[in-house]
């Protein structure tokens, strides 16, 4: 956390001390700011959460420290549950079979479309019109499929080379 994040630091801790009825002072503040400044604010919010959820099902239970509240995090570390990625755009099998074949392209070719070694706008400028032709080839291969969804290898690779000749 920086400096601007500590008055929501400090109204997490007040909600914490509240809970136990016990003042949060600045000597408790500036303690407590300096032993979990690193963790993120969304983290100590989490941990405060935590420690006042535990508290409710323990009422002995003492306020927490500096070190319980890191051992807190902790735990929760292990516990989250696993965040789903969006998986982007749905993509056909042509579709990915094109971009594995403009990516192998690219890599074969990269000296001579960027010949400084950097992406810049003349590269862009070269790579446009690949890609252009990458979607084409996958339209053509969706309508010569068969019913399968199959297209005789030789046919793919003669394609490829066509579209990529004429890019």
């Amino acid at each position: 956390m920086d400096a601007s994040q500590q008055p929501e630091f400090d109204e997490q801790l007040s909600a914490m001390f509240g809970a136990w009825g016990r003042a949060y002072s600045p000597g408790l503040q500036t303690g407590y700011w300096k032993g979990l400044s690193k963790l993120s604010l969304a983290d100590v919010a989490r941990c405060v959460d935590r420690a006042i959820e535990r508290f409710g099902q323990e009422p002995d239970m003492k306020l927490p420290t500096v070190g319980e509240l890191w051992a807190i995090k902790r735990s929760l570390r292990a516990a989250a549950p696993l965040v789903q990625r969006d998986p982007g755009p749905a993509m056909d099998r042509w579709t990915i079979a094109a971009n594995m074949h403009l990516l192998a392209y690219l890599q074969r070719n990269a000296k001579q479309l960027c010949p400084n070694g950097q992406p810049d706008d003349a590269c862009a400028a070269k790579v446009a019109p690949l890609v252009a032709a990458k979607n084409r080839w996958a339209d053509v291969m969706r309508d010569c499929q068969d019913d399968r969804g199959h297209v005789p290898a030789d046919e793919q690779r003669d394609l490829w080379e066509s579209v990529m000749e004429h890019a």
